[in-house]
């Protein structure tokens, strides 16, 4: 498959000096990166679905935490009939971490469904004294027929909404054709029905390939995706009942086979 690659952006004040690392805590099948900008968690729970926890400024102690009722995963991609996400079910192979240059810490994880399908590998980067956090996938196939991979979501993230309004932000591209174009900004604010604010974005399309998201307690979260392709990205505000709102994005590949 086609190697992505997103950047997730916490709003945060300067915090220097401490270096990127990540923890495996054996007991509780969880990964914790840090770099003192902000930590994110994300767990191989007893049941065997790999999700996000949280991410949180650690300046601030504010934290995106995983919805209670949406869970979250970096995986999320269809290959033939089978849908790799929060619903499946994996095993850990292994995990290691290796330095990155600049300076950070790459986390890699490598999980294999349980029906035996497929084999994932999860790498999560933060570098030192960056608010970022970026990651990629590789799928390897281990059926014996061929499974093409006909959808990749590239965002596939869901935090609770914390009771807070929420407005989305992303700029169009430079074009000339058909109509000019020249970064103009659009700022919507988003209603908790679940209507989308929407971003097509990839080569001659109509927005570059990022969008954030400002919420009315002034805290944010900026994301991009990076792949040689086009791509229809959204974030939507949900709020099913009291406690239960949440903000999905995501952003997937068009085109695929």
């Amino acid at each position: 498959m086609r190697k992505a690659i997103l950047l997730l952006v916490v709003s945060l004040p300067p915090a220097l000096g401490y270096p990127a690392q990540s923890n495996y805590d054996s007991q509780n099948s969880t990964w914790t990166l840090t770099n003192g900008w902000l930590k994110a968690v994300f767990e191989l729970t007893a049941g065997g679905h790999f999700l996000t926890r949280e991410v949180d400024d650690i300046t601030t102690g504010d934290r995106w935490l995983a919805s209670p009722n949406q869970p979250s995963s970096p995986v999320r991609l269809t290959a033939g009939n089978e849908v790799y996400g929060t619903e499946r079910q994996y095993t850990l192979l292994n995990q290691w971490t290796e330095t990155t240059t600049p300076a950070g810490v790459r986390q890699f994880i490598t999980l294999r469904d349980l029906e035996g399908t497929a084999q994932i590998t999860v790498a999560l980067e933060m570098y030192d004294n960056q608010p970022m956090l970026r990651y990629h996938l590789s799928f390897l196939n281990r059926l014996a027929t061929t499974a093409y991979v006909t959808s990749v979501n590239l965002l596939p993230w869901t935090f609770s909404d914390g009771d807070l309004t929420y407005t989305a932000m992303n700029v169009n591209q430079w074009s000339v054709a058909p109509v000019p174009e020249n970064f103009e900004w659009t700022r919507q604010p988003l209603a908790p029905d679940g209507t989308s604010f929407s971003v097509y974005a990839g080569a001659h399309a109509d927005q570059c390939a990022w969008l954030a998201v400002s919420g009315s307690d002034g805290r944010g979260l900026a994301a991009g995706w990076e792949f040689d392709g086009r791509s229809q990205a959204a974030v939507a505000h949900f709020r099913p009942g009291a406690g239960l709102g949440y903000l999905k994005f995501s952003a997937d590949i068009l085109d695929l086979h």
